[in-house]
């Protein structure tokens, strides 16, 4: 049985949007051009819609698509960026957008007639910030230049609190299980677990061999194991969660044909990573939580981000 994905991407070079990227039983791939969009770097599909990012160096924002019998079409767009914005993600009937040149975050609602209406921002002075997410009525943003999580009630954007980290941390990624936030640093390749009650970090690890600054932390949770990516020395990390709720590090993993992993996403019993300069997706198995082997490469232009359709 195929499955298909959607690939967000740079079009600063070969690549023209969005891809759709079909796979088959035996892991092989094929890909088309979805959509022509000007960087469409980041997107989220949810009930049937997708969102992304696009835009240059001058302007910047999001568009809304409807995603049905797996086409997209265009149903509205908002610019209120300098430019694009590093991540998007739709929750319920709002769209999240974060900016990390511009230090702003900007709440949309999807409207009855599938129109993009803006409700509010949040602007961080000195901010970076690279990822924004809801959680149990929370809004968390990561601002990697001040090393902190800024928490807000969700959806009126109350501030509750503003957990910080070693400044040389540099947070930017994260996600979420049970009553923990799992957050990942680039600049100490850190795997902090903060509890979501008490909004303070419980626990803390670092993957063995790391102690420089590294690149592009990302971050999934698959059952009861998270994985990571960082792509300077193109390498993933495993952590297991365990019963009470500690963590344990139980592999790296790296493979020639990794090269600047960007987003990449776990479908079950496989993971697909987006490798930036080698304008690849690469397949691998998954076997007990670990990253097994290598399973196929399919060449896809500047891929950033992949969904699952």
């Amino acid at each position: 049985m195929s499955k298909n994905f959607l690939i967000g991407t740079y079009t600063k070079k070969y690549s023209k949007g969005i891809y759709k990227f079909t796979l088959d039983s035996n892991d092989n791939g094929t890909f088309e051009k979805s959509f022509k969009l000007h960087n469409p770097t980041y997107i989220d599909i949810k009930n049937n819609f997708l969102i992304s990012s696009h835009g240059d160096s001058n302007t910047g924002g999001i568009v809304l698509f409807s995603l049905k019998n797996e086409s997209l079409i265009p149903l509205d767009k908002a610019e209120d960026f300098n430019c694009p914005p590093c991540f998007v993600e739709i929750y319920k009937d709002y769209v999240l957008s974060c900016n990390y040149h511009q230090g702003l975050f900007i709440l949309y609602k999807i409207t009855s007639d599938y129109s993009l209406q803006k409700l509010n921002s949040i602007s961080i002075e000195n901010g970076k910030l690279h990822c924004c997410r809801v959680y149990k009525d929370k809004l968390y943003i990561v601002d990697l230049n001040n090393s902190n999580l800024n928490v807000y009630s969700f959806p009126n954007l109350k501030p509750i609190t503003k957990i910080n980290f070693e400044k040389k941390s540099k947070p930017r990624h994260l996600d979420f299980k049970d009553k923990f936030v799992y957050l990942i640093t680039e600049g100490t390749y850190e795997l902090f677990q903060i509890d979501t009650d008490t909004l303070s970090i419980s626990n803390s690890i670092k993957p063995l061999n790391f102690n420089n600054y590294l690149e592009g932390a990302a971050i999934h949770i698959y059952d009861n194991f998270i994985y990571t990516s960082e792509r300077k020395t193109n390498t993933f990390s495993v952590f297991k969660i365990l019963e009470n709720n500690s963590l344990r590090h139980i592999q790296n993993f790296s493979y020639k044909k990794i090269n600047s992993p960007r987003d990449f996403i776990l479908d079950g019993n496989k993971l697909f990573s987006c490798n930036l300069k080698s304008d690849s997706i690469s397949i691998f198995s998954l076997k007990n939580g670990i990253i097994d082997k290598f399973s196929n490469e399919i060449p896809i232009p500047e891929p950033i981000c992949i969904k699952k359709i």
